[in-house]
């Protein structure tokens, strides 16, 4: 029953983003162009299929998206251009966003559910670990490079997308330090990685391995290594349910931030 339109008037010289919104199948409109800034003339605009008050809109210069139907817009800076983004699509399935430009390229958002739960409520936090999707473990094999004359790009990163906000009332300093800690069922820490202290939106990539092991292996010199060297990575964890956590330390001290997640590993 909800309708968007998006107007322009570059040709009367006006640059500012005309989009509206009906609740009633077109009898009243009412504008929602709120804080978008001028010359970001509205190109296009999806809602999600699951929380309708979040919404993405292609502009002039960018991408946006709101949760709370329009009364506040956020620009996603991290790696997207500053172009026309004429054409949005959701890919149901697996949650994803994929925003067609001007310049004839792609992008696409990978499983953007998290933004679900960025509830104003949520945004008025000093931190939020946001719910985690499911995640597949499996052992990935290492794959030939293309022949001559075909292009690949790399696949999404392997293992579980771990995202927590950070909101205005997040203190930073020097020496405050942000980790996501994960434990298994019994409560036993599995990994611990570190995360950035800027107030916003982050993602942090679990490979589903555990923490590196120190090894003193006295031959590791005549391999190539050094004695007493840390393996770049542990071994991958069992399926199974695992607890995540948002810390912050100071001053020694460790204090979780926020509710913690819970989040499923199964096997492919």
């Amino acid at each position: 029953d909800t309708l968007y339109m998006a107007l322009n008037n570059y040709q009367r010289g006006d640059f500012k983003p005309y989009l509206l919104r009906s609740q009633d199948q077109g009898k009243t409109w009412t504008s929602i162009a709120s804080n978008l800034p001028d010359r970001h003339v509205v190109w296009s605009i999806v809602e999600d299929h699951k929380q309708r008050n979040l919404l993405f809109a292609g502009t002039e210069f960018g991408l946006f998206f709101t949760v709370d139907g329009g009364l506040h817009w956020i620009q996603l800076k991290n790696g997207v251009p500053t172009s026309q983004f004429r054409d949005l699509a959701i890919q149901r399935r697996e949650d994803d966003l994929a925003a067609a430009t001007f310049g004839r390229g792609i992008y696409v958002l990978d499983d953007y559910s998290a933004l679900r739960y960025l509830t104003p409520q949520t945004l008025a936090r000093e931190a939020s670990l946001l719910p985690p999707r499911a995640a597949v473990v499996y052992n990935e094999l290492r794959h030939a490079v293309a022949a001559f004359g075909n292009f690949t790009t790399p696949n999404p990163p392997f293992g579980a997308t771990l995202s927590y906000f950070l909101g205005e009332r997040f203190t930073r300093d020097d020496n405050r330090k942000v980790a996501l800690v994960i434990t298994d069922a019994q409560g036993q820490p599995v990994r611990r990685i570190a995360g950035p202290t800027t107030p916003g939106l982050h993602r942090v990539q679990w490979d589903l391995r555990r923490n590196p092991e120190s090894t003193s292996d006295n031959n590791a010199e005549s391999r190539g290594g050094r004695s007493g060297r840390q393996r770049q990575s542990g071994a991958l964890v069992e399926p199974g349910n695992y607890t995540i956590a948002v810390t912050t330390i100071v001053d020694g001290k460790e204090t979780v931030l926020g509710e913690t997640q819970t989040i499923r590993v199964k096997p492919l």
